[in-house]
């Protein structure tokens, strides 16, 4: 009797989870504009910095760089490593997303833009910054990969070099 009422019970618990993983996979497979706007639990904008100020490597910490959303302050997460700064931000709004890079021997702060087009798109870059002192010249050179709602990878590359006198240091690593 016993075995007969464990026998169901294994094959209900291995038929509810059979459902639900068949459930899990038909979301993830076919409802992928439901998953990258209502269900992406990570940070929307997350990147990699590399910069280099005259020839030299340097670290960017925590208190470098800050970001601005709609003119105020926003969560910035910056985790200086072996291979650049990881940065990351949630993001969960449309419009520009300004970094603001603050640079020893620089007066202005480096503002790198990262435009939302849509609030549910999900960006990752990676963006090296090279600072010539005697030249007086910051250049940028960014790739980065933006996935749509429907997980559909647009690559976009950007660079620029940027003259310090200039009104404002301003750069799109995306502007697609």
């Amino acid at each position: 009797m016993k075995t007969v009422k464990s026998a169901k019970i294994a094959k209900t618990t291995g038929l509810i989870l059979a459902v639900i993983l068949l459930l899990g996979v038909c979301v993830f497979l076919f409802l992928k504009p439901v998953y990258y706007r209502i269900l992406y639990p990570w940070d929307r904008i997350t990147g990699t910095i590399h910069l280099t100020v005259d020839g030299e490597s340097r670290e960017i910490g925590k208190s470098d760089i800050t970001c601005l959303y709609d003119a105020k302050d926003t969560a910035v997460s910056a985790r200086p490593g072996q291979n650049g700064t990881k940065i990351s931000i949630h993001a969960g709004e449309y419009g520009p997303y300004t970094m603001q890079l603050h640079v020893n021997g620089i007066e202005k702060p480096i503002e790198i833009v990262a435009y939302q087009y849509n609030w549910w798109n999900v960006c990752s870059f990676d963006l090296e910054i090279t600072v010539d002192g005697e030249a007086n010249t910051v250049s940028l050179c960014s790739t980065a990969t933006v996935l749509d709602e429907h997980g559909k990878k647009i690559p976009v590359t950007e660079s620029a070099t940027l003259n310090c006198g200039d009104e404002e240091l301003r750069f799109y690593i995306v502007s697609i």
